[in-house]
């Protein structure tokens, strides 16, 4: 199992707007590819941040090379739209995990 996630800070005074786009636009995008079998989203909860909110999407799929296909054919276009549309109002990282044991 491999788990792409990408977690996001973005200006708390368009988060609504962006997690609307996301929930309703970009995620479905991404999981009508038939890549990933499962994705979630997360509030991240931390104190001492007043003008972004952090969010962790998780996307599952079964193998390292199901998740080099999305690189290789669609995340650059599917992260050009998100940076277009919010470009100057997030930051965001991305890390590529595979479960070792599970209990």
């Amino acid at each position: 199992m491999i788990i792409y996630k990408v977690i996001i800070d973005i200006e708390k005074k368009i988060e609504h707007e962006w997690l609307s786009w996301i929930e309703k636009d970009h995620i479905p995008e991404i999981m009508a590819l038939n890549i990933f079998n499962k994705s979630k989203i997360f509030n991240v909860l931390k104190s001492g941040e007043n003008y972004f909110s952090s969010y962790c999407i998780e996307y599952h799929c079964t193998s390292i090379e199901k998740y080099n296909e999305y690189k290789d054919k669609y995340s650059k276009e599917l992260q050009n739209k998100h940076l277009e549309k919010f470009k100057g109002k997030f930051t965001s990282k991305r890390l590529i995990l595979s479960i070792k044991n599970e209990f």
